[in-house]
């Protein structure tokens, strides 16, 4: 059986499969600046190559230039999918229980933890780091999000790279 790779915004989304989901089941909201991997390499790279390093040593806050909900996240994904996928909030030992099946508890009880600090609004902070350093305004979700679940061809290469640094990591 192969393996399901969920992609961040997916796991905020109770590890949300877009051909099998039907309802989103988490146990808070609140805003994520999510940003797209491509924007994250590129400006990876930029900070890499760079002749002067302004950022060495120091740590840096890469976001997306606003925040979603994640009742704006599955909206998104609903009219990608031309679906609707309601979402219905639970409480935190609700959403414990629904995700210990085939789940290691350690790491669902600590995921679970996310949507605390998500609900305190702890992940909502924007950085224009990202922004500046693009030279550019980041992908907006609605396009990732588009890409991400519609892009066979994508997926299927971020699958091949997943894999191959899966099995050098066994080495």
């Amino acid at each position: 059986m192969k393996e399901f790779i969920p992609k961040f915004f997916q796991f905020f989304l109770g590890y949300f499969a877009a051909n099998t989901t039907n309802e989103i089941v988490p146990p808070a909201d609140g805003g994520i600046p999510f940003v797209a991997r491509d924007d994250l390499a590129e400006v990876t790279a930029k900070i890499l190559v760079a002749p002067i390093h302004p950022y060495e040593n120091k740590t840096i806050l890469l976001t997306g230039s606003q925040t979603y909900t994640l009742k704006e996240t599955a909206s998104i994904v609903s009219n990608i999918l031309g679906r609707e996928i309601p979402l219905r909030f639970v409480s935190l030992e609700e959403y414990i229980n629904q995700n210990l099946k085939g789940q290691d508890e350690l790491w669902v009880r600590l995921w679970a933890t996310t949507y605390l600090a998500l609900q305190r609004g702890e992940i909502a902070r924007i950085d224009p780091t990202l922004e500046k350093l693009l030279g550019r305004k980041p992908k907006p979700l609605q396009q990732t999000i588009k890409e991400m679940l519609t892009d066979k061809q994508a997926n299927i290469k971020e699958e091949q790279l997943y894999n191959k640094y899966l099995h050098a990591s066994t080495l």
